[in-house]
């Protein structure tokens, strides 16, 4: 796929250099900069815009070479969000359309956003997103999980209808595909340091969302994403040497060693499936949007599941045979995640905008379960320049990044003396150009 980007970043500029009458005139570039300035409580607890002190920078190009074909592409310094590097494109794709009617159908190709939610699409730009923090609501669009659902490499077909006072629909449907997402600690927490590696995730999706009298938005989201995940040998030599052992493989002399092998190798359950596995699941999610005057309220929720037709299965069923009975349960991850959050807004002027939402999420396991409260205050003092403030009082810490987190989220004696309660506070400042 990397071939495929540079394909499409340099194609225009071999347009260009072919044209006898410069195009230039019909390219738009515009950007932002940005600074977050952020406080938790208490401290040892990081939000992802804390990291390299809260900048964001990106460039954005728009170009509409016919009026049924435009390149566009944003280059964006994001190091809280990007997947290993501190920048990169979240956006670099063609698109094409044509009228059916008085409707619209296209299709997009390359680096794309992907299409959930209400706000995902908005999360880029700073002065646009609905708070400081990245992922906000926290409950619906993850944060830890930012690498890989906010954006994929494929196309994405769309159907708009036109836009009328009464009724607009939006139709959209594709697959994208994210390769071995970095770091890989926030999609496999500890189980990373046993070797075992995500490759990379494949997405369909279909979204819909209507729009009615414009004061009533609904949507609808259906994401059936599948995991491709490399499991070792060496991780169940790790994972063995640290239940039976209480040490790591490292440290192991070599007759230590060569007992954990046997027991792998002759254990009852047979020898540890390893290679590549799938661990498909299902995300769907349902939103309302209502304006009235001068306040829009907007409820959203989402449900997380795996599904058992994966061939990990293979790995969850040999854990459960080898692991006591008393664990068992909790190997065979057919869990589900329920969020919800009601979020209300009000504008005043067009300068002044207050907005904040009050949301609960559980797990049936019971390890990310919480509320969240959260109000701020954004402020327009020119239309190049958007200020905001934003204070959080969340329960729980789903929706943090693990890889930020580790040394305190993983410690039970950390949780216990800070509870599971946090706050914190943040301002910002945008420019655009």
């Amino acid at each position: 796929m990397r071939k495929i980007f540079w394909c499409l970043l340099l194609w225009p500029w071999g347009i260009l250099a072919n044209e006898n009458t410069s195009p230039f005139a019909k390219l738009q570039w515009s950007g932002w900069v940005s600074k977050a300035w952020m406080q938790t409580d208490p401290e040892p607890l990081h939000l992802p815009q804390q990291e390299d002190g809260g900048w964001e920078a990106a460039l954005r190009l728009d170009w509409v070479m016919q009026p049924w074909l435009s390149f566009r592409a944003l280059y964006a310094y994001q190091p809280y969000l990007n997947d290993g590097p501190d920048s990169e494109f979240e956006f670099l794709l063609l698109d094409a359309n044509t009228y059916l009617g008085k409707s619209i159908v296209g299709t997009r190709f390359g680096r794309l956003q992907l299409p959930y939610g209400f706000y995902n699409m908005q999360r880029l730009n700073p002065a646009d997103r609905l708070g400081i923090h990245h992922a906000q609501p926290m409950q619906i669009y993850w944060g830890q999980n930012a690498a890989i659902f906010d954006r994929g490499d494929g196309w994405v077909t769309y159907f708009y209808t036109p836009r009328s006072s009464s009724f607009q629909v939006q139709l959209e449907l594709g697959r994208i595909v994210r390769d071995y997402p970095e770091p890989q600690e926030d999609y496999l927490t500890v189980l990373s340091e046993l070797g075992m590696e995500l490759d990379r995730q494949e997405n369909q999706f279909a979204s819909l969302e209507l729009e009615l009298w414009e004061m009533i938005r609904i949507r609808k989201d259906h994401h059936e994403p599948v995991h491709f995940i490399q499991i070792p040998y060496s991780y169940y030599q790790k994972s063995a040497a640290q239940s039976l052992l209480q040490a790591n493989w490292e440290s192991l002399d070599l007759t230590q060693q060569i007992g954990v092998d046997n027991f792998l190798q002759s254990h009852q359950c047979g020898p540890p499936p390893t290679g590549e596995f799938t661990r498909p699941y299902v995300i769907d999610y349902d939103g309302l949007e209502l304006w009235w005057e001068e306040w829009q309220m907007t409820l959203e929720q989402s449900r997380l599941y795996y599904v058992a037709e994966g061939t990990q299965q293979d790995y969850y069923s040999f854990m459960q045979c080898i692991t006591a009975a008393a664990d068992s349960d909790l190997r065979e991850r057919l869990d589900t995640h329920r969020s919800a959050v009601l979020t209300l807004h009000m504008k005043q002027l067009t300068t002044y905008v207050g907005y904040g939402d009050w949301s609960v999420e559980e797990n049936n396991e019971q390890i990310f379960g919480g509320t969240h409260r959260f109000a701020g205050l954004k402020y327009r003092p020119h239309h190049d320049w958007t200020l905001k403030y934003e204070f959080h009082d969340k329960t729980g810490h789903f929706g943090l990044r693990y890889s930020q987190n580790k040394e305190t989220s993983e410690s039970s004696q950390w949780r216990e003396k800070m509870g599971e309660n946090w706050k914190a506070q943040a301002i910002s400042a945008t420019y655009e150009f």
